[in-house]
This record gives structure tokens, C-alpha cells and sequence, in this order.
């Protein structure tokens, strides 16, 4: 297979995947597509951020809030039948506009928090609508090969689609770019339930460019489907890969032992220095046994003459 060259532009990354959802003023369909027209009732430049509806939203209660507590303290006013009581009226209504504003303003990240997710969930179902007829489009970009193109769409809806359907999708994607480390790439967000070929075909590449993208999930993910993996041609291989990338973190040297223990011989001379460092420094108690002899007995027969190694070759195995 061919691989392509590709650029990703610069990807937008948000606190919440609410930010990234747009609405049509006309028809009131979401999108999360960058799009000039909307997908579902076709009108030019009529998708705006619904973070920006939250705010209109927001500002016309505030105003009517405000008005409210104003003629409530001008009803006083009206009412008083004193000067005292009309000036204790339209003081206190004064005052009560004046704090209610300034609450407002003190509260306002968390309000238009508050009122987007009520919204969203009150529109659930047309949320996911419109994500579906997101998905078409990026289907279309797939049938006419446009990778890149899909891949950058389905990525925006895979913040909200979190099903395996999109997760392969934007893998079939992936798999036809040449990757790099420069590149930001994904790996977490496309782990599939179920065992799959291609899926395991990525993680071999990413190993290669970017292995700091292995954390637990995946690592979870090659210990349930360790068998399925091994079976393929790149199996081994992977496998061997991850067991590497697992030494980036100290605690995964003590959940995944047999992983790691399985793989030893094929760590290279500064991934197994690290795995013997790692060990030494792991108490005795909470380490396996069966992981520290592979790593010696290995370390020994590669490198019992390295100055580096034999700090660690002459410690009692004992070591806590």
C-alpha cells in the first residue's frame, strides 16, 4: 500500500467538546465541521458557535432578570406612603440590581457552563443527528479518497461519537499517511473494544514515532488481545515495541511484568538499561521476580562487561 505525505494544520484543542459544536441559526442542526454551509438545510454562513447562542441566551435573561428586580423596587416606589419608604424602595431595588449584575459577572464562566450543558442535553438527540450527517460527509471524502480531509472530520466528530464505527474509520484513515513525530497524532481516543488488524498496524507505527502515546489504556488493550496480536505478522513485533514504550512510565514495570518479562531479549542495549535501573529501584515486595531474572540474566549475557551495567549486575538480587 502507498502510503501519502500529509500536513496536518494546526488542530484546535479545547477544554470541553461542547466548544467545538456549532448550530444553524436557520434550521437549528449541530455540526462539529468548520463548514460555510450547513449540512442538513444548505444556508451559507448560518453556523455559529454554541458557546456564542449560550451567551445570547444568558445575556437576554440577565436583562430580563434585571428588569424584573428593577420594577419589583419601582412597584415600592409606586406604593410607598412615605418618602422614607420610597426612598428604602428605591434604594433596595437599586442595590438588588447592582448585586444580581455583579453576580453575574462573578459567576459568568460557570453560568454559561451551566446553561450550554442543559441545552446539549435537552438536544441530545439532535446533537447526535447532526454528528451523523457529519459523518456522511466525511464519508463522502473517503469515497472520492481524500484522506487527509475525512480524517480531520472524523476526528472533530469523534469527540462526540464515541463508538468503534468512527474509531476504525479515522484508523483506515491514519494508516494511509506516513507518519511522523512532528505530527499530532492520536492514540487513546482510537482504541477499539473489539480486537482489530488495523488498529494494531497503527500502534506499530506509533511505537516507532511517538511511543510516549502508550499509557495504561493501551497496554490494557495488548495484555486482553495479547494472542490475537501475536498471531499477525507484526505481532512480535508490536508487542516487543509496546513492552519498550512501557518503560517510559515506573509503575507500569510493576502492573505489567509478564508483558515486559515476555519481550526482554528484544529491548535494545538503553531500553533494557532502563528496565534493570527501574527494577533496582522498585522494593522487592512489590516487583516480579520472574521480570528481574530475564532482565539480569539478559543484562549479563549482553552487557556484563558494559561499564554502565555492571553497577547494576554486581547488586544483590535481593536489592529493596
Amino acid at each position: 500500500m502507498n502510503k501519502k505525505a500529509v500536513q496536518f494544520p494546526e488542530l484546535v484543542h479545547t477544554r470541553y467538546a461542547y466548544e467545538r459544536l456549532k448550530q444553524c441559526v436557520r434550521c437549528g442542526a449541530y455540526s462539529s465541521l468548520g463548514l460555510e454551509t450547513c449540512l442538513s438545510c444548505e444556508a451559507e454562513h448560518s453556523l455559529r458557535p454554541v458557546t456564542d447562542i449560550a451567551r445570547t441566551v444568558l445575556r437576554n435573561g440577565k436583562l430580563r432578570d434585571a428588569l424584573l428586580l428593577g420594577a419589583s423596587g419601582l412597584a415600592g416606589f409606586v406604593f410607598a406612603r412615605s418618602v422614607l419608604q420610597m426612598s428604602v424602595s428605591l434604594t433596595a431595588g437599586l442595590l438588588l440590581v447592582g448585586v444580581y449584575v455583579w453576580l453575574c459577572k462573578r459567576y459568568a464562566q460557570e453560568r454559561e457552563q451551566h446553561t450550554l450543558l442543559e441545552l446539549l442535553k435537552q438536544e441530545s438527540a439532535q446533537v447526535r443527528d447532526g454528528m451523523l450527517l457529519d459523518a456522511e460527509n466525511a464519508a463522502g471524502d473517503l469515497k472520492s479518497e481524500d484522506e487527509l480531509s475525512a480524517y480531520l472530520k472524523l476526528r472533530e466528530i469523534g469527540h462526540f461519537l464515541k463508538g468503534d464505527q468512527i474509531k476504525l474509520l479515522k484508523i483506515y484513515c491514519l494508516n494511509r499517511f506516513i507518519l511522523r513525530r512532528d505530527m499530532d497524532l492520536e492514540l487513546g481516543t482510537l482504541i477499539p473494544e473489539a480486537f482489530d488488524p488495523d488498529f494494531v498496524r497503527y500502534v506499530n507505527e506509533i511505537c516507532k514515532v511517538k511511543p510516549e502515546l502508550v499509557r495504561r489504556d493501551m497496554l490494557d488493550y495488548a495484555r486482553k488481545y495479547r494472542g490475537d496480536i501475536e498471531a499477525l505478522a507484526i505481532g512480535p513485533q508490536t508487542m516487543a515495541q509496546l513492552a519498550g514504550a512501557a518503560l517510559r512510565v515506573k509503575e507500569y514495570v510493576v502492573q505489567y511484568p509478564d508483558l515486559i518479562a515476555d519481550h526482554v531479549g528484544a529491548l535494545s542495549r538503553d531500553r533494557l538499561l532502563r528496565l534493570c535501573r527501574l527494577l533496582q529501584d522498585i522494593p522487592a515486595s512489590r516487583r516480579s521476580a520472574r521480570l528481574y531474572d530475564k532482565a539480569m540474566d539478559e543484562a549479563e549475557r549482553m552487557y556484563g562487561n558494559d561499564a554502565e551495567f555492571e553497577p547494576i549486575l554486581g547488586k544483590d538480587a535481593n536489592f529493596t
